[in-house]
């Protein structure tokens, strides 16, 4: 009975290793996203100041 016990808790934190790490790599590649969009929207704005003078 002991050793079921043990593999069931491995099983359960390597699921919740992986589920981490995935959901750790969206929220970094989202994050980059978002931040490549800020840098595009501040050029845009710089340009359009630009050809406004």
């Amino acid at each position: 009975m002991k050793k079921g016990w043990i593999i069931f808790i491995s099983l359960i934190v390597i699921i919740i290793a992986v589920v981490a790490i995935v959901g750790g790599k969206m929220y970094m590649d989202n994050k980059k996203e978002q931040k490549e969009l800020e840098v595009e929207k501040q050029s845009v704005k710089a340009l359009k100041r630009l050809l406004l003078m």
